[in-house]
């Protein structure tokens, strides 16, 4: 139903654009989506912080629990499927990139691309605001394997960490673009996307409720359109 909506003393009426239709067939790559970890942030009421304000949730990492949920991914995935995974594309905050670290930091050789355009955006929380990521993964003691598959800096802002969005585009254009160029990737047919609840949701919509490092699995087809797969 088209949406209505007053502007001064006229009604106008604006048509809801129809979703983009999913076109399987040759090309189409299976997709895992992964939220992070459980992280600091998700727990500060309880640990009596303020989410909102207290500056020691800066670029908020994993709890212990998170930290165990991302190193059970693969065995919640199963061997077969992880070996199936040819690329793995994280956001930069520090609770995704100890998720990849956690989840596929071993067993799996897979090359690694962080994406600073599947961060967690539009929030001023302090969970939210990025750093280098060299610092992120010093503190994290990310191995040399590990930092041998990683590319870190080709899809890197020149403002980041600091500075405002660049190109002035919303969360949801900014993931579609993302899952766009993940599917015009030629070669590959299995990737794997660690990032967040509300950048999930801008993929899939509000009806999906990611839960702490659990792989959706999807597919997503060549124009980067991305649906649940059917069991």
């Amino acid at each position: 139903m088209p949406k209505k909506r007053k502007v001064g003393s006229k009604t106008v009426v604006k048509s809801n654009p129809s979703p983009p239709t999913f076109i399987s067939g040759p090309g189409v790559k299976t997709l895992y989506l992964i939220r992070h970890g459980e992280s600091l942030g998700q727990t500060a009421r309880t640990n009596g912080l303020n989410r909102k304000s207290d500056p020691t949730l800066t670029d908020a990492g994993l709890t212990k629990r998170g930290e165990r949920q991302a190193s059970s991914i693969q065995e919640v995935m199963g061997e077969e499927r992880v070996r199936g995974v040819e690329l793995i594309v994280t956001s930069p905050l520090t609770r995704a990139v100890h998720t990849t670290i956690l989840g596929f930091g071993f067993g799996c050789s897979s090359p690694v691309i962080v994406d600073y355009d599947i961060r967690e955006i539009g929030s001023s929380l302090p969970e939210n605001k990025g750093r280098e990521i060299d610092v992120v993964l010093r503190e994290l003691g990310a191995g040399e394997e590990f930092l041998g598959r990683l590319d870190a800096t080709s899809r890197r802002p020149t403002s980041w960490p600091g500075g405002r969005d660049e190109g002035g585009l919303r969360r949801a254009e900014r993931v579609a673009a993302v899952m766009k160029g993940i599917a015009g990737m030629e070669g590959l047919s299995t990737v794997v996307v660690v990032c967040h609840h509300n950048v999930i949701q801008s993929i899939l919509g509000k009806g999906v409720k990611p839960r702490n490092a659990v792989p959706i699995e999807c597919e997503l087809d060549v124009n980067g359109v991305v649906r649940l797969k059917e069991s």
